[in-house]
């Protein structure tokens, strides 16, 4: 599905600024550099719907971000390199560039030849709009909808601001025919639908792509129970590719090299199981893209192998879209229902009995808790619960305590479970935050393991994958120092030049 960033803009006053024409576009920008605790400098330069503006980072005033911004419907290569130059000249510490229209091929391909390869711009993000979609919803600017309810096939969708609101649009093939029909609208802020055909014929007059579309609604049915009782919550594991060229997380198929920190991690478990050990929590940090969620599922495989899996079960969730302070719990009751359903957990009296939390900051009180727990010691046997991207939660203080208090009982009880996280070490906390208190005490109760990159030898395991495909065949040594070098020991990197030649 294809993405698109709109900014709507009513037609000013002669006697408005540029900056406040430029309001809903300036909004969205501030709340990409919100997301990462960055702070606009004086002196923003509108031109339009372009912006190019300097930050700093609100904990290190030293961390100097210069941002250039265009809404256009396209991006030409003279933009790059106007860009590229403003990035030579200012010599911020970073640099992004963020655009509201996919890149197209051309472009693309300048975008890869001198910044993606290039050395001289190892500094520069660029944000997409698929990219900045997924930011925003994350950090909780917007709301994504649930477009579950929409019937066929989304073909494109529209993230809209406007100075009358913000808005999703989902452009909806229902028919046989080659083209979209219809238009579904959703409040961006609360993920609602739209019903009022007045809004849409507004939003459908500026956006002409949208012009011939009908307009359609999903109606939302009121509820009387409080919100916190109406908010729903989702476990999720982490996802795991199915076959080596697939950008998800890699499955144990395919995962290859950490054989250190695999063996590592593993040791814990297994010290823990001897009792040689009081820690019941570990934590691995790394850099983004050092493939650390799919470190997690190889460790998960490796509980299941014939050796482990009468020891250890492992369950590992994807913290990204945890919203409540029931999302630790629900994982944790998930974990257990399929240890039992799965038979790790084969006490017949355990089988049909209700699982039950004293509260969402008491996870292990209960007497059905504490029976799990006198089984998983009399059998000496280790539940093991991960969670991936949990960097997140440590900024919002609803989520962070009950994981916080979930800790210390697991520790003080001595229990036969272990709690892992993963962390991205480039996070920044606030030394005057109620989380960074938090963070300390957990890097306290638990081991730490930090990944890596890729060595020259794993990098050649990833490029064997490619080159096992019958119409690929060996590569050249040339090619290979190439994916070798540009790769920078990043495993996504390396991944996704060899998914590109293949």
């Amino acid at each position: 599905m294809k993405s698109e960033i709109q900014i709507i803009i009513d037609k000013p006053s002669k006697g408005l600024t540029n900056q406040e024409k430029g309001s809903s576009f300036e909004r969205m920008v501030r709340n990409i550099l919100e997301c990462q605790q960055y702070k606009v400098l004086p002196n923003v330069n509108f031109t339009g719907l372009e912006i190019d503006l300097l930050a700093e980072h609100e904990i290190d005033n030293n961390s100097s971000l210069y941002v250039e911004c265009k809404a256009k419907e396209k991006i030409n290569s003279d933009d790059l390199k106007r860009f590229a130059y403003a990035v030579i000249t200012k010599k911020p510490n970073k640099a992004y560039f963020i655009h509201t229209t996919e890149l197209e091929h051309q472009v693309s391909g300048l975008k890869i030849q001198d910044f993606d390869e290039g050395d001289n711009f190892k500094n520069v993000t660029f944000y997409d709009p698929t990219i900045i979609i997924s930011l925003l919803c994350k950090h909780k600017k917007i709301k994504k909808p649930d477009t579950e309810n929409i019937p066929q096939e989304i073909t494109k969708q529209f993230l809209i601001f406007s100075n009358k609101g913000d808005y999703f649009a989902y452009m909806v093939n229902s028919t046989s025919f080659a083209f979209p029909n219809d238009l579904y609208l959703f409040n961006a802020k609360d993920g609602l639908s739209i019903t009022d055909p007045k809004i849409a014929k507004e939003i459908q007059t500026k956006i002409s792509e949208l012009n011939s579309l009908e307009f359609k609604s999903i109606l939302n049915k009121t509820n009387s129970l409080p919100l916190s009782q109406t908010i729903t919550e989702t476990v999720v594991e982490i996802p795991q590719s199915d076959s080596w060229l697939d950008y998800k997380p890699a499955s144990e198929k395919f995962f290859v090299g950490r054989k250190k920190i695999k063996a590592d991690i593993m040791q814990f478990f297994k010290i823990a199981l001897k009792g040689e050990s009081n820690k019941r929590v570990f934590y691995l940090s790394g850099k983004s893209g050092m493939g650390k969620s799919s470190l997690l599922n190889s460790i998960k495989a490796n509980c299941f192998n014939k050796q482990n899996r009468n020891k250890f079960y492992a369950f590992t969730v994807d913290s990204i879209n945890a919203e409540t302070q029931r999302f630790v719990g629900l994982a944790f009751q998930y974990l257990l229902k399929k240890a039992i359903a799965d038979g790790f957990i084969s006490d017949n009296q355990l089988k049909n009995k209700k699982i039950s939390f004293v509260s969402d900051f008491d996870l292990l009180s209960d007497p059905s808790i504490k029976q799990i727990l006198e089984y998983l010691k009399a059998n000496n046997k280790f539940l093991i619960l991960i969670f991936d991207q949990f960097e997140d939660v440590f900024r919002r203080e609803h989520l962070y305590k009950p994981f916080h208090e979930f800790l210390l009982h697991i520790n003080n009880e001595q229990a036969n479970i272990i709690v892992g996280f993963s962390w991205k070490n480039e996070i920044m906390l606030s030394p005057t935050s109620g989380s960074y208190k938090f963070w300390e005490q957990a890097q306290g109760l638990g081991v730490p393991f930090e990944i890596a990159g890729f060595n020259n030898e794993e990098i050649n395991l990833i490029i064997g994958q490619l080159e096992n495909e019958p119409k690929i065949g060996k590569l050249s040594n040339r090619l290979k120092n190439l994916l070798i070098e540009h790769s920078e020991g990043y495993p996504w990197r390396i991944k996704k030049l060899c998914i590109h030649i293949y």
